[in-house]
């Protein structure tokens, strides 16, 4: 061949590579499940091990419109991989039944192994009150790995049963992998983990869960994440997550762990942790737990951390609000690095507003500082507050406190009632009445 024909046929073959790479905007009304045969013109399955592989080109969605309830992606015992191309867009409507059947994205069952790859991926949500719905579920041992760039999980449905990520059964997970650059997610509920296992393994990736009310209707907003009996892993540059509106009178916990029958642990390992909550920054609630088990939670900040709780305008008149609320046995809370903890509420009840309450023989450990912040209408105003035998705060380096209030009483720090309180350097109090 002469050189000039091979330069037209080298031409030839990457404007052809170009289309395909580009692909079609296309829109698909079927599931994927790894059975169906809507989708053989993109669908590969290896003859030996039955695996199955999607390759989607260009931008693409799958929708059904004319059904009431309808889930993009349901996996049941079947190795499922789908490449979504520069941009694949999932929109579902919830279905409203048990938990253990719904998600727009669900993978359900020990063999059950859905995996994304390539570009952005956007999960949205059309189910209406008051039916549930759980964009993405992992369910009874099934895993579900992001190896793709960028995911947007929309708004759920329009109550705050919704939950943007669920991984429910022991053995279930829900991986981000280092490839995941972006998390994004606005639902009533961001993540709820009951018994399995959630990571996001990128360290120079960002994680953002917002739950904005105003974008729902009927909605007072639930925790940004909820741990009852499982992990969870947060890495990256930073991780912010905000479930209150901006006035602070709308809102759950930003981070809530209920202590059931297992052990819980998370881990907040981002350079930078952000935590913007309604009432609580963080809440454990052990009132569920045999007194006779052992159960344990921990709570690990690696990075620099920022938790800060709004209680106001009758967002909860009947509790306080603390940054870092701990009621309950066998709580520790760790920071690596300095943690300013902020609480600010304008409702004037009987109950305490704090930076810290650390009770029943939990404990909170500062390694580097603490920086407090209080200003409460109510009577009772804590910088850092320890009771009950065997609890503990523990604090090296400078210990900042701030405490303004309305009509009541305040105090910098106060341990008692067999606490212990260690102030391992210079402490500053400031306090006003």
């Amino acid at each position: 061949m002469t050189r000039k024909r091979l330069g037209k046929a080298v031409l030839l073959s990457l404007l052809l590579m170009n289309v395909c790479k580009e692909g079609g905007a296309t829109e698909y009304n079927a599931a994927i499940t790894g059975n169906e045969t809507d989708y053989d013109s993109i669908k590969e399955v290896d003859i030996v091990s039955g695996e199955v592989k999607y390759t989607f080109t260009g931008e693409n969605t799958v929708e059904n419109k004319g059904s009431n309830s309808f889930q993009p992606i349901k996996v049941s015992g079947k190795t499922v991989t789908v490449a979504v191309g520069d941009k694949l867009t999932l929109t579902g409507k919830g279905t409203g039944v048990s938990p253990v059947n719904t998600g727009n994205i669900l993978a359900t069952g020990s063999t059950g192994s859905l995996t994304f790859t390539g570009g952005t991926l956007d999960v949205t949500d059309l189910t209406e009150y008051p039916k549930s719905n759980y964009t993405i579920h992992a369910n009874s041992g099934a895993s579900i790995v992001f190896d793709n760039a960028v995911t947007n999980i929309g708004e759920g449905n329009l109550t705050q049963s919704s939950m943007g990520i669920m991984v429910t059964g022991a053995a279930s997970k829900v991986i981000f992998t280092e490839n995941a650059d972006s998390l994004k997610i606005n639902s009533a509920t961001g993540i709820y983990v009951n018994g399995g296992s959630f990571s996001f393994d990128n360290t120079e990736g960002s994680v953002l869960i917002e739950n904005n009310p105003e974008d729902r209707k009927r909605d007072t907003g639930g925790p940004g994440i909820e741990v009852a009996g499982g992990s969870l892993t947060l890495k990256g540059r930073e991780t912010v997550i905000k479930t209150t509106d901006a006035d602070g009178t709308v809102g759950g916990a930003a981070v809530s762990v209920t202590e059931r029958d297992k052990d819980n642990i998370l881990n907040f390992e981002a350079d930078k942790t952000i935590l913007t909550g309604g009432a609580f920054g963080i809440y454990v609630d052990g009132s569920l737990v045999n007194p006779a088990d052992t159960i344990k939670t921990n709570i690990n900040f690696s990075g620099e951390t920022q938790i800060t709780a709004y209680n106001n305008d009758g967002l909860d008149d009947y509790v306080g609000c603390v940054a870092v609320c701990a009621y309950f046995p066998d709580a520790k809370i760790n920071f690596a690095k300095q943690a300013v903890l902020t609480a600010e509420t304008n409702n004037n009840t009987k109950n305490v507003g704090a930076g810290a309450c650390i009770q029943s023989g939990s404990s909170l450990t500062a390694e580097q500082g603490l920086q407090v912040n209080v200003k409460t209408a109510g009577d009772y105003g804590y910088g850092l507050f320890a009771s009950g035998s065997g609890s503990l705060i523990d604090v090296t380096g400078l210990t900042a406190v701030d405490v303004v209030s309305g009509s009541g009483e305040i105090r910098g720090v106060q341990g008692f009632s067999g606490a212990e309180v260690k102030m391992n350097g210079a402490v500053k109090v400031a306090g006003k009445s």
